[in-house]
């Protein structure tokens, strides 16, 4: 296997196997000349058949070095983001929202106690004077 992406390699073969550019034994010499790089994948048909198939390898072409780690990073890049997004992210959200409230409760009733403490205050004050 080649450490080339993908790109350039398909684009190597497209370029060596082109009719109009080389003729027909250059053809068969890039053939080979893939073939001794890439390998040969051979299809047979149904059992018994006498029916085969020879190409060059394109899983040798197109999973090439980077290619096959670019599509592993990829894979756990789309698996991260929906345990993140789907799973981890609203459970948190949830856990502040409902910290956040209870924040803003034990807040207000607090508050309301101390208004109710300065209005008895000044009530009392105010009673007092006016006796």
């Amino acid at each position: 296997m080649t450490i080339e992406n993908s790109i350039s390699n398909l684009n190597e073969i497209d370029d060596l196997l082109d009719g109009d550019v080389y003729t027909d034994i250059q053809l068969e010499e890039n053939y080979l000349q893939l073939i001794e790089k890439y390998g040969e994948w051979t299809i047979n048909g149904k059992t018994g058949s006498l029916v085969t198939f020879k190409t060059i390898d394109f899983r040798n072409v197109v999973f090439a070095g980077l290619s096959i780690t670019y599509s592993i990073v990829a894979l756990i890049s789309f698996l991260l983001a929906i345990i993140l997004g789907k799973i981890l992210f609203p459970l948190l959200a949830k856990m502040y929202k409902n910290a956040n409230e209870e924040l803003v409760d034990i807040s207000s009733l607090r508050t309301a106690e101390t208004v109710n403490e300065m209005a008895g205050k000044k009530t009392k004050k105010t009673k007092k004077e006016w006796f």
